[in-house]
């Protein structure tokens, strides 16, 4: 198995670096794809309820500094020879977030529950854009509503917190007139992803091939799993919600 050519024409008037996709990047693209690009199943939707003053100049500017941080808040995924490239944009690029004044509005609740769904539920459009984006809502002064998403293919449960912390230290540093004290990153998404292409080019998967190769030699062609009703030919990700309530002495 060879690295990823690198070899695709994006936004030729900036500067933008490239890098192949991981193998996980690589199973969510083709589930991504499977819906003409139009699935929101692996958004990742964060909305917080923030109480309180609040400085939106600051916390836009807090997102901004954060994406110039972290790669993978300005990656694209763009097509190439049959699956995909991580395109990573330039640290100015900023982090889009829109703006909704609700301040007032009689049906203040009945519209944020419409944008929290138009937001949450929009499709990332794959090659386009960044794989995350943020909506302000003003609901009163001193009450906002912060919807941030971001795809699953470059985010997931230790990002969220990773991305909670910083913003907090981030935001409050701005409010002080100082200098956020982050740890310097000493490794992006995309460096990974390209140790591991490294890693796949060279001898040592070849053992794990050969096991997989000989035990699963007799697996049938085709393994019929049984289910509790039938199942359409694609996930359409529509369905029901169980609640499940954890009591205290499990927790």
């Amino acid at each position: 198995m060879s690295l990823p050519r690198i070899a695709v024409s994006s936004r030729p008037d900036e500067k933008a670096e490239f890098a192949p996709l991981s193998l996980a990047q690589e199973r969510l693209w083709v589930m991504a794809r499977m819906d003409g690009d139009a699935s929101a199943a692996y958004n990742e939707p964060m909305p917080f309820d923030i109480r309180g003053d609040l400085d939106r100049d600051l916390l836009i500017k807090a997102l901004r500094l954060l994406a110039a941080r972290h790669e993978a808040l300005r990656t694209r995924l763009v097509p190439s020879e049959g699956s995909a490239l991580q395109v990573v944009d330039p640290p100015d690029t900023g982090f889009p977030v829109t703006f909704e004044d609700l301040t007032g509005l009689p049906d203040g609740a009945e519209r944020l529950a419409r944008i929290r769904l138009a937001v949450e539920g929009t499709p990332f459009r794959l090659g386009k854009e960044p794989m995350a984006r943020g909506c302000l809502i003003a609901l009163e002064p001193h009450h906002h509503v912060l919807i941030l998403t971001v795809h699953h293919i470059v985010f997931d449960g230790w990002s969220r917190s990773l991305l909670l912390k910083e913003l907090g230290l981030v935001y409050s540093a701005l409010q002080q007139g100082q200098d956020a004290s982050l740890p310097e990153l000493t490794s992006q998404y995309s460096d990974y992803t390209r140790r591991q292409w490294e890693w796949m080019s060279g001898d040592e998967p070849a053992p794990h091939s050969a096991y997989w190769t000989t035990a699963l030699a007799d697996t049938p062609a085709v393994i019929s799993l049984p289910a509790d009703r039938p199942r359409p030919p694609e996930q359409d990700f529509r369905g029901a919600r169980l609640p499940v309530t954890v009591d205290e002495d499990l927790t």
